[in-house]
Parts: C-alpha cells; structure tokens; sequence
C-alpha cells in the first residue's frame, strides 16, 4: 500500500505520486477533452486517498487549482498501535505530511481547499481539526465541515455532493 506516495521502492512500493503527476496527468489531457492547466485541474479522494490528494496539491500546487477531500490524515506517521503503513523512516515521514509543506504551495490564496471529516471518524478528526488550526493561523483559506458520521461509505456518499459543489465553484467558468 503506498498511501499514494513516492514509496520506499526497495520495499517493494511505487512511485505513485510521480505516476499521477507525471504519467497520469498528461495522458488524460493528451486522450480527453480537458482544459489543461491548473486553473481547471482539481485532485480529490477520501480516507487514504483523501491523504495522496492532499499531499500532491500542496507539492504540485502549480498543477492544481484546488483538493476537495473526506477523512484524511495529513501527517505521515504511525498510527496509535505503532502500525507504521509507511515502512519510512522519520526524514521520509516529514517529506511526505503535507502540513509540513504548508509553505510550498506556490500561491497559498489560489489552492482552493476543502476537507471534511465525521465527528465520529475513530481515526481522523484530530488530523482535521489540526489541519484546521494550521490552515487558520497562517491565512490559508479553506473550508472545513464536520459532519455527523463516522469513517464509512455511508458518510462519503453522503458529502460528495458537499465537495463537488465546492469544486465548481472554484472553477473558472467558460
């Protein structure tokens, strides 16, 4: 499971960050009818990948205008029980939570965020309501929800909607 990160490749992860951007990215604009440039590009994703698309936009914010995402975390370190879905040590750990790189969005005002969590996520809220502060204390716009609801299917389907109206109205209209 490479958590949608440039993994440990000797341990046998991808490079799917690098995938994404650099693979994946332009053959979608080379095959579909897409306008490509930032202004019209959003990532998104929920729980694991809610984690990758987040952690792309803010270290590909030229290529993204915004991230739209449910349940994620936002630093890369072992969970509570000392399970580490990483197999990284502490300087990859870093280099992959995107609230460290909080800075590295080439123009803070122009990725347009959005993140939600259930209150009774077991796993999240804390990661949420931290991303929150930070965002908050350094300007960064963004809207956060926290909903009723709890780390489940049931709760995405219920939010999507909540996500892709933000998405549009952050997109340029044509």
């Amino acid at each position: 499971d490479s958590q949608w990160v440039n993994g440990n490749t000797a341990a046998g992860f991808g490079r799917v960050e690098d995938f994404i951007v650099d693979e994946a990215l332009p053959a979608i604009d080379q095959r579909y009818r897409t306008i490509p440039d930032r202004a019209h590009r959003a990532i998104g994703g929920l729980s694991a990948g809610a984690y990758g698309a987040f952690n792309i936009a803010v270290r590909h914010s030229e290529q993204f205008s915004i991230v739209a995402v449910h349940s994620g975390f936002y630093r890369a370190q072992p969970t509570d029980d000392g399970t580490d879905v990483f197999d990284f040590d502490q300087a990859e750990r870093d280099a992959n939570s995107p609230i460290e790189h909080l800075d590295d969005i080439t123009a803070p005002a122009a990725l347009a965020i959005y993140f939600d969590v259930g209150r009774a996520d077991p796993w999240f809220v804390d990661d949420a309501e931290e991303l929150d502060r930070v965002l908050t204390a350094r300007g960064i716009p963004h809207e956060f929800h926290e909903f009723a609801g709890s780390h489940t299917w049931f709760y995405w389907s219920a939010h999507i909607a909540d996500a892709l109206r933000f998405v549009g109205a952050h997109l340029p209209h044509a």
